[in-house]
């Protein structure tokens, strides 16, 4: 228990924390292949755009 006055935030925002944690763990294996695929094409926007001066 705390003194008096204080807040216990491990208590207090650990259901929040392991919600937030299984959130992001569920859209990872969604996000990382669309995240890639953006980063791979502004790649090669920019190498297409260099070689074609």
């Amino acid at each position: 228990m705390p003194a008096a006055g204080l807040i216990d935030y491990a208590t207090l925002f650990g259901g929040f924390t392991s919600e937030v944690t299984a959130g992001l763990t569920a859209a990872m294996p969604i996000a990382v292949p669309i995240a890639a695929a953006i980063l791979g094409v502004g790649i090669g926007f920019k190498v297409i755009k260099k070689f074609a001066k």
